[in-house]
């Protein structure tokens, strides 16, 4: 063990990379985690094979060691993760900008946030597979977004959106099932091309 080492931070070095400093400065990228913490090399390796296109600067994480990244996930710039309880981001979900996952949340009443210290509480995040949340949206504590959903721009998630929904407001809610007309355009009248699903 290394001088003012304990044997926790030994343990927890030969499973992740341990981020003491306020900032961590990764190529092509920057990532600010407001806590020390133990990052699992999943997550460092995630976000480094994919600093230049799949994750655009900046990123900020409470910990970065709480959320939990699938295959082919793409984060715009400007995602904050408020992880102090875990995130779960499925295979192949896609993050518009300036998107807020909030795991934490705080009482209503003044007197308990004044009287208890901290005065919070944490609940998971989870996003499926194949999820598109559009830029601007918030995701509060506890919510599950379903496989394949679409979350509009804006939006503030405060509710469970099931399996292949789309979705937007604030609140936000389901306005439909994604359908057949969804298959044919990808945007208002705009078709599919003939060859792109084959």
């Amino acid at each position: 063990m290394g001088p003012g080492s304990s044997r926790r931070e030994e343990e927890e070095k030969k499973k992740g990379s341990i981020i003491t400093a306020c900032v961590a400065v990764i190529p092509y990228n920057r990532i600010v985690f407001n806590a020390p913490c133990v990052i699992p090399e999943s997550f460092l390796e995630t976000v480094c094979r994919s600093c230049a296109y799949d994750f655009p600067a900046p990123l900020h994480a409470n910990w970065g060691c709480s959320t939990h990244l699938g295959d082919h996930v793409y984060a715009n710039f400007n995602l904050t993760l408020v992880d102090d309880g875990e995130i779960f981001i499925g295979d192949y979900t896609m993050l518009g900008p300036n998107v807020t996952l909030v795991t934490t949340g705080h009482p209503i009443d003044p007197d308990l946030r004044r009287r208890v210290e901290p005065a919070q509480f944490s609940e998971p995040i989870h996003i499926g597979s194949n999820v598109w949340i559009g830029a601007n949206v918030t995701v509060l504590p506890g919510v599950t977004i379903g496989d394949n959903s679409v979350i509009g721009a804006c939006s503030l998630v405060t509710k469970d959106i099931p399996t292949d929904s789309v979705a937007f407001g604030s609140p936000c809610w389901v306005v439909r099932a994604i359908n057949d007309h969804d298959r044919k355009f990808y945007w208002r009248d705009q078709r599919i091309g003939d060859g792109v699903r084959s």
